[in-house]
């Protein structure tokens, strides 16, 4: 990859401009689960945190895909190419 130019470029930590998806994502993890929850032991945080990746995941509706559950995207039919 040297030899084309490429360099591996690190992504500083809290910087939301360079991984925003990722700070996005981060952001509402923390709303929406971890500061709504107390998380005594470790087993009690595992079963939280895995409700709330099924919430987020199959139940609640995403902007992205017209406000419908990833299910709900996921059944209907997709359309492809420019005039779609």
């Amino acid at each position: 990859m040297a030899n084309r130019g490429i360099r591996k470029r690190n992504i500083v930590p809290g910087s939301p401009w360079l991984s925003g998806f990722v700070e996005s994502f981060n952001s509402r993890f923390r709303d929406e689960c971890l500061n709504s929850e107390q998380l005594y032991t470790l087993s009690g945080a595992y079963v939280t945190i895995s409700d709330w990746i099924c919430l987020y995941n199959v139940e609640r509706p995403h902007g992205d895909v017209g406000y419908l559950t990833p299910n709900e995207a996921a059944a209907r039919p997709r359309a492809f190419g420019p005039c779609a």
